[in-house]
C-alpha cells in the first residue's frame, strides 16, 4: 500500500461502500483544514524512488471531514488526471454515513447515505475514460494542510521527510468497506434520470442497483 491509500485492486465495474465516521481528536469536527477520510480509487503505477516521474497521478476520491475552512463538516470530492485536480467542497453532517462509489464502464458515480437517512444522495458523477480496466479501489485519511502547505511546493522533499511541523487532527473510525457487482450492464450516457434517458427503463434499474444496500 501507497501512503494513505489502503486498497484492494479491482478489475471491471464495481460498487464499493464503507461504513464511516470522521472526527478531530477532541471535537466532533477536526479542527485543521483539509483534514478528512473516504473512498480513494486510483489507476496503479509501478515505480521506485528513483524511476518516479511526476504528473502521472490519475485519480479520484470522496471524502468527509472537513476541508475549508477548517471546522465545518464538509464533503471534499476529487478528480485528479495527470496529477492535475477539480477540486469540490460541500456541506456534510456530523456522525456516521455511507459512502460509495460504483463504476460503470468510464463513468463513476459517487454517493453518500447519512445516518437514519432512507434514500441516498448522489454527489457528483465523472466521466472518466482514461482510467484503466483495473484500479486500486479502497480507503484513504489525510489531515492537517495547515502544517503541510508550507512544505508542500517542494513535493518532492515533503514526500521523502514529510512535513516540518505537524499538527493533526483527525480521527476516523471506519466499520467496513464492501465491494459487490453491479447488477446492471455498463451505461452508456451519465443520465441517472430516467424521465431524460434513451434508455428509461435500464436508468431505473441502474438508480436502484446504486442504492440498494
Amino acid at each position: 500500500n501507497t501512503a494513505g491509500h489502503l486498497y484492494r485492486e479491482i478489475t471491471g465495474d464495481f460498487i464499493v461502500t464503507t461504513r464511516i465516521k470522521v472526527e478531530g481528536t477532541e471535537t466532533a469536527v477536526p479542527q485543521r483544514s483539509f483534514s478528512l477520510a473516504g473512498l480513494f480509487i486510483r489507476e496503479p503505477r509501478a515505480f521506485t524512488a528513483e524511476t518516479w516521474i511526476p504528473g502521472e497521478e490519475n485519480w479520484l476520491f470522496i471524502s468527509v471531514g472537513t476541508a475549508f475552512p477548517a471546522g465545518q463538516p464538509q464533503f471534499e470530492i476529487k478528480s485528479t488526471y495527470n496529477s492535475l485536480s477539480t477540486l469540490k467542497i460541500s456541506d456534510a453532517q456530523t456522525g456516521w454515513m455511507r459512502l460509495r462509489i460504483a463504476r460503470s464502464g468510464e463513468l463513476f458515480t459517487l454517493l453518500y447515505q447519512a445516518e437514519g437517512a432512507e434514500e441516498w444522495q448522489v454527489l457528483d458523477q465523472f466521466i472518466r475514460p482514461d482510467l484503466p480496466k483495473t484500479l486500486n479501489v479502497g480507503l484513504t485519511a489525510y489531515a492537517d494542510w495547515d502544517s503541510v502547505s508550507a512544505d508542500y511546493p517542494n513535493y518532492q522533499q515533503y514526500n521523502e521527510q514529510g512535513a516540518s511541523s505537524q499538527n493533526p487532527d483527525l480521527l476516523a473510525y471506519v466499520e467496513s468497506i464492501e465491494f459487490r457487482r453491479p447488477t446492471t450492464p455498463r451505461f452508456p450516457l451519465a443520465t441517472l434520470d430516467p424521465r431524460v434517458s434513451l434508455n428509461p427503463e435500464l436508468s431505473e434499474a441502474r438508480m436502484r442497483d446504486l442504492m440498494a444496500d
